[in-house]
């Protein structure tokens, strides 16, 4: 954006799908928390889940865009592929 090279608009694509695929790894995190085998993994992954929702919730401020409803966003299809698996695997 610095250079003009990146639209505006296509950076805030790009700051949706950042926050779709945070969301995914709260998700994520939080499944690997339950499952963990010792109350040190559990805590850290619940941190990691608990910071990942702190990004989510910043992301659009940060970069200075309001925040949409995100139920109206869409995933593409690579970020869709990629938290599929993540959330597979979890």
């Amino acid at each position: 954006m610095g250079s003009g090279a990146l639209s505006k608009s296509a950076f805030e694509s790009y700051i949706q799908q950042d926050y779709l695929f945070l969301l995914d790894r709260i998700q994520a995190f939080s499944i690997l928390a339950e499952r963990a085998p010792n109350p040190e993994l559990q805590n850290y992954l619940q941190d990691l889940a608990y910071k990942s929702k702190i990004g989510a919730d910043e992301i659009f401020y940060k970069n200075g865009f309001i925040k949409p409803d995100s139920e109206k966003l869409q995933k593409t299809p690579a970020c869709k592929r990629y938290t599929d698996e993540m959330l597979m695997t979890a």
